[in-house]
């Protein structure tokens, strides 16, 4: 797990403040579509590529897709 946040990206790094920000206004954790609007993208592809960094760089546990 990665200590301090210097090998993330700025991009990466604005996601997870705007992760914990409205993790702490709304108890929940925002979808790929608000995070990705939330940083001003159109695509919800972006979100997610952004998320892939966060959990590859960060080793945060990935949520398993339903079957």
């Amino acid at each position: 797990m990665v200590n301090d946040e210097e090998e993330l990206t700025q991009r990466a790094r604005q996601a997870l403040t705007r992760i914990r920000n409205h993790i702490v206004h709304t108890g929940r954790i925002p979808s790929v579509r608000q995070l990705s609007e939330a940083m001003g993208y159109r695509s919800s592809r972006t979100g997610m590529l952004i998320i892939e960094e966060l959990v590859k760089v960060i080793q945060i546990p990935a949520k398993k897709k339903r079957s």
